[in-house]
């Protein structure tokens, strides 16, 4: 029972850097669908995948962008969005149901309790009335499934 080997593994993980940020009311009762222009900004013709944070609640109606290189036709393209009705959003936000990628309980976090270092819900300063935006990031990956680029998109039930 003698140690042989130890080894110590140090990781760290950062939130992505958000290039843009958008805003979107997700309406009771129906699904809103959203499109948000995409350009390719490379000299030759690049693939673009898709993904979301909370797939559950924010599809893509096409999961692959592919585009021309920047400065020609077709080097932009739409990335369609579908965004789930605004009563799904309000169990997620309420902790209900596992909208995430895998198979654990994702709740979803505002944007508020993202930017709070000991991940503590504030309602002290919540209006019920109005709620916070629930915040979705869209990652913009390329073949190799690096990120690429990272859109935040805020939604607000009404």
């Amino acid at each position: 029972g003698a140690l042989v080997h130890a080894r110590v593994v140090v990781a760290e993980a950062r939130a992505p850097r958000v290039s843009r940020s958008f805003d979107v009311s997700a309406h009771m009762g129906k699904q809103c669908h959203k499109k948000i222009q995409y350009r390719n900004p490379y000299p030759t013709p690049r693939v673009f995948y898709l993904k979301s944070t909370h797939p559950g609640l924010l599809k893509f109606r096409v999961g692959v962008l592919d585009l021309a290189p920047a400065g020609s036709v077709g080097d932009t393209a739409p990335m369609g969005l579908t965004f789930a009705p605004g009563e799904v959003w309000e169990k997620a936000r309420n902790g209900f149901g596992n909208f995430g990628n895998d198979d654990t309980n994702n709740n979803v976090a505002s944007a508020d309790e993202q930017n709070n270092p000991n991940n503590q819900r504030n309602d002290s300063n919540r209006d019920p009335t109005n709620p916070a935006p629930i915040a979705v990031l869209v990652f913009i990956n390329d073949e190799s499934d690096a990120t690429e680029e990272c859109f935040e998109v805020r939604v607000v039930t009404i």
